[in-house]
C-alpha cells in the first residue's frame, strides 16, 4: 500500500473560486503537511464541480473558441485556466478532478487507472486515448491538462456524467479542423454522457466510490472539504477580470493559422513598414511553455530565443516558410 493521501472536495460551485483553490493548493503544496498537521507532504486528489461555465486553455482566444455574445447574455461564467489545452463547457453534470503531487510520485497512468477502476464499479469500461483523453469506444468523456513547476506536478481534467449537451453546442465554437482531425462533424458526435450508460452515476456516487478505491490503495487518508474562498489569491483576482478571461481584441494586419498534430496555432502580427513589431499567439497546445516562448518573440522581435529546444518548433518553422510569413526569426538558437 502507498503511504499518504489528502482527499479534498469543494463546498463551492463557482469556477473562479474552484480554480483559485486548485492554484492555492499547487502554490502551497510544500506547506500542506503543516496546514493539515501531517508528517509529510501527501499526494492529493481534489474533486469539484461548477455551475454553467466555459473554461478555456491558457493560450486560447475566447472570441474564437466561444459564442461570447450568448455566454454574456445567459450569465455564464467564462474563466481562463493556467494550463494549456482546449475549451470546455461545464455544469453540475460534470465532475472536475485534480491530482497533485511531488514529481517523483507523479504518474498519469496511475491517476487514470483510479478513475477507470472507479467507473468499473458502475459497469463502465473506459480506456485512455492519446495523451489526455478517456473514451468509451470512439466517444470522449474526459479530457485532461497538465502542469509541472519546481518538481510539483498537476494533472486535472473533466468527467462528463450528465452535462447539458445543448448548452455545450450553444456556447462552444471549436475550429472545424479540430473536429476533422477526429473524423467527426460536431462536438456532440464526439462526446458521451456516462449517465446514459448508468443512471446511478453522478458526482456524489462517483466521489463515494472513488474514496472507497483510494482506501484500498493508501493506509493514511485525510479527508477535508474546502470551504474558504481564497480572496487574497492573485489568481482569484485575475479570474474576476475580463482582461484575463477574455483577453484584448486588436486589429492585426496579418494572421497565420494552422493545425499540427500537437494542436492548433494562430499567429497574429502587427506590422510597420514591412517589419514585425508585435503580435499575439493563440493555441490549444498542452505545452504552454512553447507557446509562451513564441509570444515572447512577438513581444520583442529583437530578443534571442531557444525555441529550437522544443520539438514542435521544426513543424512551425517549416510552415512559416511555406506561407512566406514575415515572422521567421533569425535569432532562434
Amino acid at each position: 500500500m502507498r503511504s499518504r493521501l489528502l482527499f479534498l472536495t469543494s463546498s463551492f460551485t463557482d469556477i473562479r473560486i474552484n480554480l483559485a483553490l486548485e492554484d492555492h493548493l499547487f502554490k502551497n503544496y510544500r506547506q500542506l503537511h503543516n496546514i493539515y498537521n501531517l508528517v509529510e507532504n501527501p499526494q492529493i486528489v481534489f474533486l469539484w464541480r461548477n455551475t454553467p461555465s466555459i473554461i478555456i486553455g491558457r493560450n486560447q482566444h475566447a472570441y474564437s473558441e466561444c459564442n461570447v455574445e450568448e455566454i454574456k447574455r445567459d450569465g455564464v461564467n467564462l474563466a481562463r485556466r493556467l494550463t494549456g489545452g482546449g475549451a470546455v463547457y461545464q455544469d453540475l453534470g460534470n465532475t472536475c478532478f485534480t491530482f497533485l503531487s511531488h514529481s517523483k510520485y507523479y504518474n498519469v497512468e496511475d491517476n487514470n487507472k483510479l478513475i477507470i477502476d472507479t467507473l468499473k464499479y458502475f459497469g463502465i469500461n473506459g480506456t485512455p486515448s492519446g495523451r489526455n483523453d478517456l473514451v468509451i469506444g470512439d466517444k470522449k468523456f474526459s479530457g485532461s491538462a497538465f502542469k509541472n513547476i519546481n518538481d510539483i506536478s498537476l494533472h486535472h481534467g473533466t468527467l462528463l456524467f450528465d452535462v447539458n449537451i445543448l448548452n455545450m453546442l450553444k456556447y462552444l465554437t471549436p475550429d472545424v479542423s479540430k473536429l476533422q482531425k477526429h473524423g467527426v462533424k460536431s462536438v456532440e458526435s464526439r462526446t458521451i454522457n456516462l449517465s446514459t450508460l448508468n443512471p446511478n452515476l453522478d458526482h456524489q456516487s462517483f466521489t463515494e466510490i472513488m474514496l472507497d478505491k483510494i482506501k484500498d490503495l493508501y493506509n493514511d487518508i485525510t479527508i477535508e472539504k474546502l470551504s474558504t474562498v481564497p480572496k487574497e489569491s492573485e489568481f482569484y483576482q485575475k479570474l474576476k477580470s475580463d482582461k484575463w478571461n477574455y483577453g484584448e481584441q486588436k486589429a492585426y494586419q496579418l494572421v497565420f493559422k494552422n493545425r499540427f498534430p500537437w494542436g492548433c496555432l494562430e499567429i497574429n502580427l502587427l506590422m510597420n513598414q514591412g517589419n514585425v513589431v508585435g503580435g499575439k499567439v493563440y493555441s490549444d497546445s498542452l505545452d504552454v511553455d512553447f507557446i509562451d516562448e513564441i509570444q515572447r518573440l512577438l513581444d520583442d522581435p529583437n530578443t534571442e530565443s531557444n525555441l529550437k529546444r522544443f520539438d514542435q518548433w521544426k513543424d512551425v518553422e517549416q510552415w512559416l516558410e511555406s506561407v512566406k510569413s514575415p515572422f521567421q526569426h533569425p535569432q532562434v538558437c
